[in-house]
């Protein structure tokens, strides 16, 4: 899918805004986050500063499935998925986020995050460092 196209470093400097100072959601932070962080590193380029949240691990805290997917958390919401297509794919993380933000009657996912006892993940620009969305 990336064959032809401009390499990282050079799209780096229009996505980096799209991410610093935001609050990032995706469904499986820590090999998302984790890939980003060895792209950044591998291409000796500059982390944004972000917060993020993981909508697996609050789905495998509350949802009563035998698999937390996004393919099945998607099925179970009825959230339609292109599964792979990183634009399906990040549309179906946020529509998951909503939907458990309106099951459990929260105003945001800050909010369910610290009801379900997680602390919300930081990528922090200036040390290079990290840390994860865990339970507190």
């Amino acid at each position: 899918m990336t064959n032809g196209e401009k390499p990282f470093e050079q799209l780096w400097n229009e996505l980096f805004w799209y991410f610093d100072g935001m609050t990032i959601v995706t469904h499986n932070a820590a090999f998302d986050c984790s890939a980003l962080r060895s792209t950044l590193d591998a291409s000796n380029l500059d982390y944004p500063d972000f917060d993020y949240h993981c909508t697996l691990r609050l789905a495998q805290e509350i949802l009563p499935l035998e698999s937390h997917t996004l393919d099945a958390v998607s099925k179970y919401f009825k959230i339609k998925l292109q599964h792979h297509n990183a634009e399906s794919d990040a549309k179906a993380a946020a529509l998951i986020a909503i939907k458990l933000c309106e099951r459990f009657i929260m105003d945001s996912l800050e909010e369910l995050s610290s009801v379900l006892g997680f602390k919300t993940g930081k990528i922090f620009s200036n040390t290079k460092s990290y840390r994860p969305f865990k339970k507190k």
